[in-house]
């Protein structure tokens, strides 16, 4: 296999005890209601009493036994909030409306993100919690269902974010005595520009930025473009002039010529000839680079794979990805994902496609109520076993504005097979897709990962998962997992490109 060079020719040019009224405690313990405890008075052998002699036998024996019932009594801690963070990829999001609904999809509270971008109110176990990022006429609305007391929930705001200017304006003097032509620049596989002699300029997307961040990886190039060495530095801060440009120098760094590692993905366990993509990422600061193409033909022992290189010190982690495509009444794509530490050898990472997730077989958007659309689906056998599903429902509509374009993501629990949006308060019904909308497509899928080992922690970190790019094949699917480990994923849309 044939090693893939991440250089110009390797890309096309480019989250006190309580008790109910009926006297009872939850632990089953019982105290009648006219009876005060604190009435007694501890009583004894008083040589200084006036009257009578008493037996308070009884007495103290009965305050002690409420003296015990109050100690056993478990103490209830409050109610704890559920809680929604709003974040850009460089920080927290302020005034973002985040609605909280019960598990019928009734509002219960509307709440507006503070400076940290949090929202918080108490609802009952299974609620949803829906926040409404865009604007009316370009709505991106998330919803995640089955929410518990404590949650602390995470949305990702992309549409405000910054996509500034980066002027890379010096590279270490070049000293090889083969020379270097010309050299190529990359933030992000999607983030990028070729140049003989700095400065040069690229725009930073916000899919090659983290955190107000970004790396950059220098590959310098003979006058055939290929790559004869590298240099690499992370952490850029994004951090602006006056004319909105953030620049960088590597002026200080190193050149490595040395040889670069190479990597090899390939699938394992095949049946057969397999249709779908392969793909590889060094991931940066957590911003991939990443490299994918159709799987190729098998080598004679039947697998399908090929080779990429990786950079040494570069990556903080590595991800390599096999999808494998099912045309069903639309299509399914099953992907398997792994992330690990960078490679320090050449190597190979072998997939298991035996592995895969059931296809999801059908998918129907019910627009019956447009203003609260809902989806069901089915799939070639049970998907109960994973973390839960990712459910999309765009729409487009007509309006006095204009034309509307949106989307409805919902996050669901591996018990569903159909969800519903829902209901937005009055002051946000302009947010729903209108009478008259055209639905698109269904696109859902489902995720399963050992680090993810079931809801809770799913929905804790929706936002490290978005809807995969279901609508074109040849290219990596799975999000850049937000940890080390194994993540499968099947998914259903339209017969893609």
């Amino acid at each position: 296999m044939r090693p893939r060079w991440l250089g110009l020719a390797a890309l096309p040019l480019l989250p006190l005890a309580c008790f109910g009224s009926d006297g009872k405690n939850g632990g089953g313990a019982t105290i009648d209601a006219g009876f005060d405890g604190t009435s007694f008075e501890a009583s004894g052998d008083d040589s200084s009493s006036d009257g009578p002699a008493t037996n308070d036998g009884p007495v103290d024996a009965m305050a002690e036994a409420v003296a015990d019932v109050q100690l056993d009594v478990p103490v209830d801690s409050p109610p704890q909030p559920v809680t929604m963070t709003v974040v850009t990829p460089t920080g927290p999001k302020q005034g973002i409306t985040v609605v909280f609904e019960d598990a019928t999809g009734t509002v219960l509270a509307t709440v507006v993100t503070d400076a940290t971008g949090k929202a918080s109110h108490v609802v009952p176990a299974g609620s949803q919690v829906t926040v409404l990022i865009g604007s009316p006429t370009s709505p991106q609305i998330t919803t995640i269902a089955g929410v518990a007391p404590g949650d602390m929930l995470t949305a990702l705001d992309t549409t405000s974010a910054a996509a500034p200017t980066v002027s890379l304006d010096a590279v270490p003097t070049w000293t090889a005595d083969a020379g270097a032509a010309n050299y190529a620049v990359y933030a992000g596989a999607s983030c990028w520009n070729t140049f003989m002699t700095p400065p040069v300029t690229f725009t930073l997307s916000t899919a090659c930025q983290q955190a107000g961040k970004f790396p950059l990886l220098v590959i310098a190039q003979n006058a055939t473009f290929l790559p004869v060495g590298f240099t690499y530095q992370k952490g850029n801060s994004i951090t602006t002039d006056d004319a909105g440009i953030a620049h960088a120098s590597l002026a200080g760094g190193t050149w490595t010529t040395t040889a670069p590692l190479t990597q090899t993905v390939q699938t394992s366990n095949s049946s057969g000839t397999l249709s779908g993509a392969i793909g590889f990422s060094e991931i940066a600061g957590g911003v991939p680079l990443q490299t994918s193409s159709f799987l190729p033909s098998p080598d004679d022992a039947g697998a399908q794979g090929s080779a990429y290189i990786v950079h040494p010190g570069y990556a903080d982690a590595v991800q390599a990805e096999v999808n494998v495509l099912t045309i069903v009444s639309g299509a399914s794509l099953a992907a398997i994902a792994t992330q690990s530490a960078p490679p320090t050898t050449s190597g190979t990472t072998s997939l298991d496609v035996s592995t895969l997730l059931p296809s999801i077989t059908n998918a129907t958007v019910d627009s019956t109520t447009p203003a609260q659309p809902g989806m069901s689906w089915t799939s070639a056998s049970s998907l109960a076993s994973t973390a839960g599903f990712i459910v999309q429902i765009g729409w487009t509509a007509s309006t006095d504005a204009g034309t509307v374009s949106g989307t409805w993501t919902i996050y669901a629990p591996p018990s569903a097979t159909s969800v519903k949006a829902p209901a937005l308060p009055s002051s946000a019904t302009g947010w729903a897709p209108p009478t008259g909308a055209s639905f698109a497509f269904p696109t859902l899928a489902a995720v399963k990962a050992t680090f993810l080992p079931g809801y809770d922690a799913f929905r804790a970190q929706t936002s490290s998962f978005p809807m995969p790019n279901v609508y074109q094949t040849g290219v990596a699917i799975v999000p850049t997992l937000p940890a080390m480990g194994t993540l499968w994923l099947t998914t259903y849309g339209p017969n893609p490109s």
